[in-house]
């Protein structure tokens, strides 16, 4: 099903959308993702956990900060290929940076469990 959609956009915002439907449609889809990410309290990446702390969280939506299910099937798969026939590099570099953004989380979810517990 497609649905046509007229915007009122300032003038700046159009200046810099893209021709091309499927390239809106690109940028509207992927926008739409992170924002129910962010919704759901869920991060998928950097760009993600980023955002989440630019808005300044309460230590209560820190400690409920979690993975998306697709990060954390990635990682599960990742941890079990490894485990078997061993990791590609280009598989090595993406679990590292998938293991960088989880010790980051961690060690947020320690200080907003301290900053709980002086309460």
């Amino acid at each position: 099903m497609k649905v046509s959609l007229k915007l009122d956009l300032p003038a700046e915002v159009a200046a810099n959308l893209p021709k091309s439907k499927r390239a809106l449609t690109t940028i509207i889809t992927l926008g739409l993702a992170h924002r129910q990410r962010r919704q759901r309290n869920e991060i998928s990446d950097w760009f993600d956990l980023v955002d989440f702390l630019a808005d300044g969280p309460t230590s209560e939506q820190i400690l409920a900060l979690r993975p998306t299910p697709a990060r954390s099937k990635r990682v599960q798969t990742l941890l079990a290929k490894n485990q078997g026939a061993g990791l590609t590099a280009p598989e090595e570099a993406e679990m590292d940076a998938l293991l960088a953004v989880e010790h980051a989380v961690s060690l947020a979810k320690a200080r907003a469990l301290a900053a709980l517990n002086k309460i």
